[in-house]
């Protein structure tokens, strides 16, 4: 069900239905003007920032413009009712630079106050399948949100979040932004 798929999340993190459905990106056409010259460019709709860049750097002789991609998300802890508070597990599909995505398990400790929640084992989970995905996770500082980065512009693509024995209202424990 895809109904109300973008509730709840940053304008640049797009809830979609599985991991085969485009992105936001729109077909453009624009002129890039650097210090060489300009040079016109199109973007096809559903491109992600790595086929941007790879456009603008393609017409560098002519403009002297060069682009680096990279794709960033944030998963944090949302504040749940206080019967949710502890250590429970989870798993969840991620795709990065990988055709197929892979299904990664971690045991994470959810609170009902966001900043005692700790998400170390997601990313411990997550770093293990960074040469898989090309995703780094990198934890914050109290532990209860994660920047998961793909430093060679290919789309982030989560689906298939499954808490065990938690119940229905942990689905809504993370967070994408």
């Amino acid at each position: 069900d895809t109904s109300g798929k973008n509730d709840n999340l940053a304008l640049n993190a797009y809830a979609v239905a599985d991991t085969t459905e485009a992105n936001l990106i729109q077909a453009e056409a624009f002129t890039i003007h650097g210090i060489l010259g300009s040079s016109a460019i199109s973007v096809a709709a559903g491109s992600n920032v790595r086929d941007i860049a790879t456009s603008v750097n393609a017409v560098f002789n002519a403009t002297g413009v060069t682009a680096v991609a990279s794709t960033q998300l944030k998963l944090e802890a949302k504040s749940l009712d206080d019967a949710y508070n502890g250590q429970t597990s989870l798993s969840i599909s991620i795709q990065g630079k990988n055709t197929n995505a892979v299904t990664i398990a971690a045991n994470i400790t959810l609170s009902n106050d966001k900043a005692s929640s700790v998400l170390s084992g997601l990313r411990d989970s997550i770093n293990n399948y960074t040469s898989t995905t090309g995703v780094t996770a990198t934890l914050s500082t109290d532990k209860s949100s994660i920047i998961l980065v793909q430093n060679e512009g290919y789309d982030i693509k989560l689906q298939d979040l499954d808490f065990a024995d938690v119940g229905d209202a942990a689905t809504h424990a993370l967070r994408v932004t």
